[in-house]
C-alpha cells in the first residue's frame, strides 16, 4: 500500500475513532443538546470525508473496500457546503451505525499493508 494513501487511511480512523470518544457514554438526547459535542463531531466527519476522497483519487480501488465510501464524500460535502440542512438524528445514527463500521474496515485495511 503506496504511504498516501497509509496517511489518509489512518486520519479516516484516527477521526472514526474521536468520534466515538466524544460520543461515549451520551445518549441521542444528550448529544443533540451538546453543541460542543455536535460540532466536534461534524469536524471529524469533514476530516473523514476529505482523507476518504483523497484516497480514492490515489487508489480508486478503496470503493469496493470501504463501505459507503461515496456517500461519506457525499455527506462531507453536505457538511461543508449545506450545514443547516444536516438533522443531528442523522449524524447520530451515522455514529451509531456506521462509523464501527468504518473502523473495522480502515483498521483491517491499514493492517493488510
Amino acid at each position: 500500500m503506496k504511504i498516501d494513501i497509509k496517511k489518509w487511511l489512518f486520519d479516516v480512523l484516527e477521526a472514526s475513532r474521536n468520534i466515538l470518544a466524544f460520543v461515549a457514554n451520551k445518549s441521542e438526547e444528550i448529544f443533540e443538546a451538546d453543541l460542543m459535542c455536535r460540532m466536534a463531531v461534524e469536524r471529524e466527519f469533514t476530516i473523514i470525508g476529505e482523507a476518504v476522497n483523497q484516497a480514492l483519487k490515489i487508489q480508486p480501488d478503496l470503493l469496493d473496500r470501504i463501505s459507503h465510501a461515496k456517500q461519506i464524500v457525499g455527506f462531507r460535502h453536505l457538511l461543508v457546503h449545506a450545514y443547516f440542512a444536516v438533522k443531528h438524528q442523522v449524524v447520530w445514527d451515522i455514529v451509531q451505525n456506521d462509523v464501527p463500521v468504518l473502523v473495522k474496515e480502515v483498521e483491517e485495511l491499514l493492517a493488510q499493508g
